[in-house]
């Protein structure tokens, strides 16, 4: 495509993280129940809509020879469980996410190796390995005491601002916010750096919904809520 916005569905994820995981379009269409054509239907959507390859495969008869995710297809699985919009011809997301371990109480959450804790919107097996990752466009920073029904508030200082790879124009732009041992990045807008007073060493809350930690392929013991 030569414009617009690549959106991906929960099952593409579903289905590109099976890929990864199995290597055989075969057996990731079989772990997500569709049949392998319908797979490498929405596969070469994916491509179309992309512009390039999320996947690399080799020919391997019946089989289906054995697959794998290009750094397109990498940088989409880390997107997130629900979608993930770039514009097209910029640089893809990177991955921005943690693997913890998944606790029910109080409330949903997976909690890193650090200390870092996360709520989620999703279900799993408690104690079961989890990774998620945090789509950028999904936080919000916030300076001073606030209020907010986001279960996910983060303090921390601001250590870099920039423009993005394909975000000057658009006025898009990148801050990374150290939280403790752990850097987290948030788009924001130029205004907002501005109106904000966004500098390195700036004390601020960044917020985000349960539903913005993403699960990056379900781990075995886990599921969707």
């Amino acid at each position: 495509m030569a414009s617009g916005e690549v959106v991906v569905t929960p099952l593409d994820i579903r289905l590109l993280a099976a890929l990864d995981r199995e290597r055989s379009v075969v057996a990731a269409a079989r772990s997500v129940g569709i049949s392998r054509d319908r797979a490498v239907y929405r596969l070469g959507r994916l491509r179309q809509r992309a512009g390039g390859p999320l996947v690399s495969a080799s020919r391997g008869g019946a089989s289906g020879g054995r697959s794998g995710l290009t750094a397109r297809g990498r940088a989409v699985l880390a997107g997130g469980a629900e979608a993930v919009a770039w514009p097209s011809g910029a640089v893809p997301p990177h991955r921005q996410g943690f693997t913890g371990i998944f606790r029910s109480q109080p409330e949903p959450h997976v909690v890193a190796a650090d200390g870092f804790s996360a709520a989620v919107a999703f279900a799993a097996e408690e104690g079961a390995r989890v990774s998620v990752t945090v789509d950028p466009e999904a936080i919000v920073v916030a300076i001073g005491s606030i209020r907010s029904s986001a279960r996910n508030v983060w303090a921390g200082a601001v250590e870099k601002v920039r423009s993005p790879p394909g975000g000057g124009r658009s006025g898009r732009r990148e801050v990374t916010v150290r939280i403790g041992s752990r850097r987290l990045r948030v788009a924001v807008t130029a205004r907002s750096i501005v109106s904000l007073d966004l500098r390195p060493g700036r004390q601020v809350t960044l917020l985000a919904k349960a539903t913005a930690v993403r699960p990056v392929g379900l781990t075995r013991g886990s599921r969707r809520a």
